[in-house]
């Protein structure tokens, strides 16, 4: 009895060694995945927005704050919109303008080119009025919403390809504006017949600066009246910032080719690993069932030929 012992507990340890080794390759063999990011393409361009603002409240002198807020373009399914922002990004038209209507829990506002020359309050009736040279048109997607950090592209009210320079970024969600059949019924105005607006982007770094700009003292708050050089032109500005909140530079990162490798899509990972642990689970089920022999003894047999050499 004690002389076949031995030779059991051997084909024991073979088994167990050949179980462990199914289950170690089920849970580690996703993380060595990498596929390209949208199906093969290469991935999303990101825009660095380097703002400048003050917190600063009912108070002559400001205390000026800096940072970045990142977004990412969704080049796939916005590919109109994206390009035009891009575009205007890299050839500098953004880099010194304001954000000149900024709402709390809303959105804060900017691009508009008019906003370079502000000098103080007798600059501001313009504001928002100004776009780049082309208008675009309006490019909505199922699948692109007005998330919390959703960036969206500003229009005239009925006018749906209107959209040029101007841009938005929501403080919190704000799904009322998606172009939605419910939406659009709401937002009908006599004979104006007005959709939703389109988002191409979101704010994936810097959504705690998106939140403070939106809380920056505004005209609404003051009631600061501005001197109006035209008559037909209201002389109150509202939702804008009493102290210029300046978008210094905005900056496009093109992602090289070779970048695409180096990408681990999460969720097709976690399907590898799901499928992957499932058949460990399994084997290891089988196996403890006895289930396996005739697979133990063709491992054990391969085993045994190579211990013999």
């Amino acid at each position: 009895m004690k002389s076949g012992a031995p030779a059991n507990h051997g084909k024991k340890q073979h088994s167990l060694i050949i179980v462990t080794f199914i289950l170690t390759l089920a849970i580690m063999s996703p993380f060595p995945m990498s596929i390209t990011a949208e199906a093969g393409n290469r991935p999303n361009a990101h825009a660095v927005l380097e703002v400048r603002y003050s917190l600063t409240r009912y108070n002559l002198f400001a205390e000026w704050r800096e940072g970045v807020i990142e977004i990412e373009l969704y080049e796939k399914r916005a590919p109109i919109t994206t390009a035009n922002f891009i575009m205007l990004a890299e050839s500098g038209f953004y880099n010194g303008t304001m954000f000149h209507r900024v709402i709390d829990d809303f959105v804060i506002q900017g691009g508009d080119p008019y906003t370079k020359d502000n000098e103080g309050p007798q600059d501001w009736w313009d504001d928002g009025n100004g776009g780049s040279d082309e208008e675009i048109p309006l490019e909505t997607h199922p699948e692109l919403t007005h998330v919390d950090g959703a960036v969206g592209m500003a229009r005239e009210l009925g006018n749906t390809d209107s959209a040029s320079s101007q841009f938005y970024i929501c403080d919190g969600p704000q799904h009322r504006l998606d172009d939605t059949e419910e939406n659009n019924r709401n937002r009908t105005f006599g004979m104006i017949d007005d959709r939703g607006y389109a988002v191409f982007g979101v704010t994936v770094q810097g959504i705690e600066i998106v939140r403070e700009i939106a809380t920056v003292w505004t005209t609404t708050d003051q009631e600061i009246e501005t001197p109006d050089p035209l008559p037909t032109i209201q002389t109150h500005v509202h939702d804008h910032p009493v102290f210029d909140v300046l978008l210094r530079k905005v900056t496009i990162i093109h992602y090289e080719a070779e970048d695409d490798d180096e990408l681990i899509t999460a969720e097709i990972a976690g399907i590898g690993a799901g499928i992957l642990i499932a058949v460990g689970a399994v084997v290891f089920v089988l196996y403890k069932k006895g289930k396996l022999k005739a697979f133990e003894k063709a491992m054990n047999g391969k085993i045994g030929k190579i211990k013999s050499k």
